[in-house]
């Protein structure tokens, strides 16, 4: 009787069909679905359907929940695999806690049925070892600026053909500049609304020709230049951690161990500044980027350091 428990598992389903309820808030969940077989022509007993629109097409979902103490072997796997089948469902995916056999992960592969865990942190049965990789990429900029102008010979008349006191307007964020209808901007300012637009290349070496241009103030005369051109370089330096939820609900792929959360709550604040617990990472390519992550942006300009941070998934 105890293992004909463990089998129903009505609390193992109730927490899935909790899960896909907060990952899917859009579609239409029910949970012990009957859906009549075409080929069969009877009710098939299914732990959780999930309908929804895709694309202009109505997407049907059957997940079959087993919350076994033994792997799920080809026979489990056949058995669903004709229920699928029989209902047309768009996809099948079985959950089951204590994993799957060789010969069901093959079949599973060769039939597109998606094997999953489901993981609580709440209930000990289900609590697993999660980890939120964090990967924090510092990029320190330097630049110069060209502010080429033409000099005309009344110019030279006036000032000589060596220009001394030459100076620049300034203000507390560095050198100001104008734009073509005379609204003036620090060049950090400008720099940084580039780099936020996506205008900026976020490493190596790059040369820009900026829409603003430059008042030079002589003895006795003002002139403009041409458009500030900027040289720059970004240094790219990526560092990883883990993090580790107090509180988490979610679906993790068997095979791909994607973590796919419904619910995450993280106790520890996010980790910005530089410390001992962070690795270094030559080669962000060798890290697996298709589980959830977050990354932290840091740009870093003169004494200006701007940080953006976002979940990604």
């Amino acid at each position: 009787m105890k293992d004909k428990e463990r089998l129903t598992g009505k609390p193992f389903e109730d927490l899935i069909f909790k899960i896909y309820q907060e990952l899917e808030p859009y579609a239409s969940i029910k949970k012990n679905d009957r859906i009549r077989g075409v080929e069969s022509g009877i009710e098939r007993e299914i732990d959780i359907s999930l309908r929804k629109d895709f694309g202009g097409h109505k997407i049907l979902m059957i997940i079959q929940a087993k919350d076994y103490k033994r792997k799920a072997d080809i026979k489990v796997l056949g058995e669903f695999d004709s229920v699928i089948r029989d209902v047309r469902a768009s996809r099948g995916i079985l959950i089951c806690n204590a994993g799957f056999t060789k010969a069901a992960k093959e079949y599973a592969k060769n039939r597109g049925i998606d094997l999953c865990t489901a993981h609580d942190a709440s209930t000990k049965d289900w609590r697993g070892e999660i980890k939120i990789p964090v990967i924090r990429t510092r990029r320190i900029v330097s630049y110069k600026l060209f502010f080429p102008f033409q000099v005309t010979r009344e110019f030279i008349e006036k000032n000589g053909p060596h220009f001394q006191n030459i100076q620049l307007k300034m203000g507390p964020e560095g050198i100001i500049l104008k734009d073509r209808i005379g609204e003036e901007a620090h060049f950090l300012q400008i720099f940084l609304k580039l780099w936020k637009d996506g205008k900026i290349e976020k490493q190596g070496q790059h040369k820009i020709k900026l829409n603003a241009y430059l008042e030079l103030f002589f003895d006795s005369s003002l002139a403009t230049t041409d458009p500030v051109e900027v040289e720059y370089s970004v240094n790219t330096r990526n560092y990883l951690k883990f993090l580790t939820p107090i509180d988490y609900r979610g679906i993790k792929d068997f095979v791909t161990e994607k973590f796919s959360p419904s619910f995450i709550q993280i106790k520890e604040a996010i980790p910005f500044h530089d410390d001992k617990s962070w690795d270094y990472l030559p080669d962000l390519s060798t890290l697996a980027l298709d589980a959830l992550r977050l990354e932290i942006d840091i740009l870093q300009i003169d004494n200006v350091n701007m940080v953006k941070a976002s979940w990604v998934e």
